[in-house]
This record gives structure tokens, C-alpha cells and sequence, in this order.
């Protein structure tokens, strides 16, 4: 029984001895591990973002600025006229003609004080999307224009987040522009116009509608697309069966005791100053209303 116990103990010493090596190890190898692994500062520093060097753009004319990355080009348009006076183009490359395609645009249009901004989303014409923000100061409307979805993104928040209007002197007098008054007696309606429609036109045409018969309408544009949008004039008869009719049909805007009225919006621009045009419909339809 003694020879026994006297046995087990060279057992335990071993086991023991061997724990200890095999702890001692593992401590080796993790404190190694450990001084591989970099800090938080290194991780810090390799995952930072690098600082975009940026140019400065200044309209001492317009008194607006913006910054832009120092290594994108900027092209001005010489002047173009009184109704659109600037553009600017900011791309990634060397820009060689207006037609192409630019990360960010900057079109100045006559515009006139007390307008709220606008921020409106439509496709391109290649299918992109494209935000356009509309920024009203004094009397002109500044159009921003550029792809959320570019890859260079970033590098665009940069200019947004940089643009911004100049101090002006604060004693100059601002003769605040009157709105236009369009008045129809023969229909019996008025539309209110800002100062930007002041060279509006209107045409009358007859819309026909086939089996549904022919009304009459007026189109409300300008020289270079005469048609922004159309208000149409309809008996009641002829407007309940326009209603149950499928496909594109005018949207009701009010009625009198002879007539149904609606209006229809084009869907397309010719160009950038008539996109600001068409950002102006909905609040000039409504201040649509009825003299008889």
C-alpha cells in the first residue's frame, strides 16, 4: 500500500510541471500576438479619410463663392444673356464642351426676391438621376445641379457644403418686383405670376379628345417652349366623361357655373432656365381663381 502512494507522486509532479510549461507558453505566444495588433491611433490613422486640398471659386458680379478640389477643373461660361447671365461647370476632368457630361453645375437665372428654395429630383437624359437645388437670391435663382449617385460624391459634398453668399451692403435698396395678373374674360379665371414669367406667352389650341368631342385650352410658356403647362376648359358633360376615361387626363383645378377647368404640365425642359420655370408651376396654379 505504501509502494503505492510513494508511486503516484513522480505522476502529479509532471502533470504539474507540464501545466505550468504549457501556461507559460500560451502567455508567450498571446503577449506576442498582442504586440503585432496595431493601436487604435495606428487604426485610426490608416482608416482616416484624406484631407481634400481644395481652389476657391469667387463671383465678385453675383457675390457668391464656393470651394472646389484642387486637382477638378472649372469652366465659365462667357456671358450668356439677361435671363440666364452665368454658368459654371466643375468635373473631374478637363471639361471641352457644354455638352459634356459634368459632376456639378451652376446656372445663375433672373429671378425675384421673397421666393422660398427648392430641392426637386428628376432623370436625366440618359436615364441618371439628377438633384437639382433651387437657391432664390435677390433677383436671381441659383441652380445647383448634380448626380447623387456619383461615384465622387464625397468630393461634391465638399462644394455644397462650401457654397455660400457674400456680405452685401445692407443700405442698398431693393424695389421689390410686383407679381403678374393673367386674367381671361373670356373663360372667367386669373393666374398670378412671379417677375420670372415676365416674358411669358400664351397660345390658345383645341385639344381633341375623338369620341369625347374637342375643348379649348391655353398654353403658358415662352419663346423657346411654348407649352410649360396648359389650362384646359371643358363643359361639365364632357369632364364626367373624361373622368371615367383611362389614361392621361387633366387634373381638375376648379369650376364656375358653365365650365370645369384643369391643367396638365409638360414633362420635359429644354433647358436649365426653363426647369427653374417649371419648379414655379405648382404655386402658380394655386393662385388660380375665378372672376365669373
Amino acid at each position: 500500500m505504501e509502494q503505492t502512494k510513494s508511486s503516484t507522486v513522480p505522476v502529479v509532479l509532471s502533470i504539474i510541471i507540464t501545466a505550468v510549461v504549457v501556461g507559460g507558453l500560451v502567455y508567450w505566444w498571446q503577449t506576442n500576438q498582442e504586440s503585432k495588433l496595431p493601436t487604435d491611433q495606428n487604426v485610426t490613422e490608416q482608416t482616416k479619410p484624406a484631407k481634400v486640398t481644395t481652389k476657391t471659386y469667387s463671383s465678385s458680379e453675383f457675390n457668391y463663392s464656393f470651394q472646389y478640389p484642387e486637382d477638378w477643373f472649372l469652366t465659365k461660361s462667357p456671358k450668356l444673356d439677361k435671363a440666364q447671365p452665368e454658368a459654371v461647370w466643375i468635373s473631374k476632368k478637363e471639361i471641352t464642351n457644354a455638352e459634356q457630361n459634368t459632376e456639378l453645375m451652376i446656372t445663375i437665372n433672373r429671378s425675384f426676391a421673397g421666393q422660398s428654395a427648392t430641392k426637386i429630383n428628376f432623370t436625366g437624359d440618359f436615364g441618371s438621376p439628377v438633384v437639382s437645388i433651387l437657391i432664390p437670391q435677390n433677383d436671381y435663382t441659383f441652380l445647383i445641379s448634380y448626380d447623387p449617385a456619383d461615384q465622387n460624391y464625397t468630393n461634391i459634398e465638399t462644394i455644397l457644403n462650401s457654397f455660400s453668399f457674400q456680405n452685401q451692403n445692407t443700405n442698398q435698396q431693393v424695389t421689390q418686383p410686383q407679381d403678374i395678373v393673367y386674367t381671361n374674360s373670356t373663360y372667367g379665371f386669373t393666374l398670378t405670376f412671379p417677375q420670372t414669367w415676365k416674358d411669358y406667352t400664351t397660345k390658345s389650341r383645341t385639344i381633341d379628345w375623338g369620341t369625347l368631342g374637342t375643348n379649348d385650352s391655353i398654353d403658358f410658356g415662352f419663346s423657346v417652349q411654348d407649352s410649360l403647362f396648359n389650362i384646359s376648359v371643358h363643359s361639365k358633360s364632357q369632364w364626367q366623361k373624361l373622368e371615367s376615361e383611362e389614361g392621361p387626363t387633366p387634373t381638375y383645378l376648379g369650376e364656375n357655373s358653365k365650365y370645369v377647368f384643369g391643367y396638365a404640365i409638360a414633362q420635359d425642359a429644354v433647358n436649365n432656365t426653363m426647369v427653374a420655370r417649371m419648379a414655379e408651376i405648382q404655386e402658380i396654379i394655386k393662385t388660380f381663381g375665378l372672376t365669373k
